[in-house]
């Protein structure tokens, strides 16, 4: 690989195959997060009634720092909320969509990591969601769950950033 000789043999070939095929994989997938991210998370950040334990949903991981210890979205700049936001910025982008283009280099984003991202989006105010014909705006909807658990009503649904919102110190200062 990328004109590298290695000599083989039957005691390191395991080891030496192993080695090249994560630079091929971490070549190709250029855009890969260090972890992975469950469906469960998702549907705990929709759930969760307290602000404060938005921060206890997620595994301690810089990457996936959405949220402060008061529960306000601080994951404007992280880069999957970045791609993900581009994505779906200028109209609404299908589930299926979203998953055929994220999982596929340079990113491999997992469906549930699509899944996590966007159930943060809504919780903060940030996506807007076309589900059985209706426009979804409120992460409190009882039509909401479905597409987050269930990958069939996920494909369905769409998705739209909604990109003017309040900081979290103009809610404060509204309240």
């Amino acid at each position: 690989y990328n004109f590298e000789e290695h000599n083989l043999n039957e005691n390191d070939f395991d080891k030496n195959f192993r080695e090249i095929e994560e630079k091929v994989i971490r070549n190709t997938y250029t855009e890969r997060l260090p972890s992975k991210l469950t469906e469960e998370i998702a549907l705990k950040i929709l759930k969760e009634r307290s602000p404060k334990s938005l921060l206890l949903c997620l595994p301690g991981n810089q990457e996936f720092a959405f949220f402060d210890s008061d529960g306000n979205f601080i994951g404007q700049g992280l880069g999957v909320v970045e791609k993900i936001n581009d994505a779906i910025s200028s109209y609404y982008v299908s589930g299926e969509d979203l998953e055929s283009k994220f999982k596929c280099p340079p990113y491999g984003y997992t469906y549930e990591t699509i899944l996590v991202v966007l159930a943060v989006l809504i919780r903060a105010g940030h996506l807007a969601i076309k589900y059985n014909g209706r426009e979804i705006y409120d992460y409190h909807d009882k039509d909401l769950l479905n597409p987050f658990s269930k990958s069939r009503e996920f494909k369905k649904a769409s998705f739209k950033a909604i990109t003017s919102s309040l900081t979290a110190s103009q809610k404060q200062n509204l309240v």
